[in-house]
């Protein structure tokens, strides 16, 4: 496991103020990773990419297993029993929503997943640069059969997809992306 040490933690006298700290920390490192993800976009040299993914990797890891701790989790339970404002407890109950997806990946599973994205970005770069989408196929399916693995990991009712898209949309079913299209071309 990694260690990260909050200045002054047990100084903080708050759940709360804990909680932020700690959260701090992850922002710190998912802000970290945006750094290098960019950097692997923009600037970086084609022969960086192998140790960029492996960078990545491990970053990953470590903000996984930060944002899925027994600390944290501990933290966000007790906050959802206390009085807090309604932006506090909405911030409380999405973390805490987030949280118990996340741990159903292992840290070996987020880091060779995001391993393997940013090995993908780079055969993409290069087969887009050359024409040639065959550079690039074996990359994507790898990309592709980790998602539909992540799918069964997170669980679904319906449609795989389901599961992916309640990352960045929760509640939202390919079921009502479904309707939506339909009224749409009516």
């Amino acid at each position: 496991m990694f260690s990260f040490e909050v200045n002054n933690y047990e100084q903080l006298n708050t759940t709360y103020q804990k909680y932020k700290a700690l959260r701090s920390r992850i922002a710190d490192l998912n802000n970290i990773l945006a750094v290098l993800q960019w950097d692997q976009e923009v600037m970086m040299p084609p022969k960086g990419s192998d140790f960029r993914a492996q960078q990545i990797s491990t970053l990953s890891g470590m903000a996984h297993e930060l944002s899925t701790s027994t600390e944290l989790e501990d933290l966000l339970n007790t906050l959802a029993a206390e009085d807090l404002n309604p932006i506090e407890k909405a911030n409380v109950k999405d973390n805490l929503r987030t949280l118990l997806r996340d741990k159903k990946l292992s840290n070996e599973f987020v880091m060779r997943h995001t391993r393997t994205c940013s090995e993908a970005y780079d055969a993409w770069a290069v087969a887009r640069k050359e024409n040639d989408f065959s550079l690039f196929e074996n990359k994507l399916k790898a990309v592709v059969d980790l998602s539909i693995e992540k799918a069964h990991l997170y669980g679904f009712e319906k449609h795989p997809y389901d599961a992916l898209m309640d990352e960045y949309e929760p509640g939202l079913t390919t079921d009502i992306v479904e309707k939506v299209f339909v009224e749409a071309k009516a």
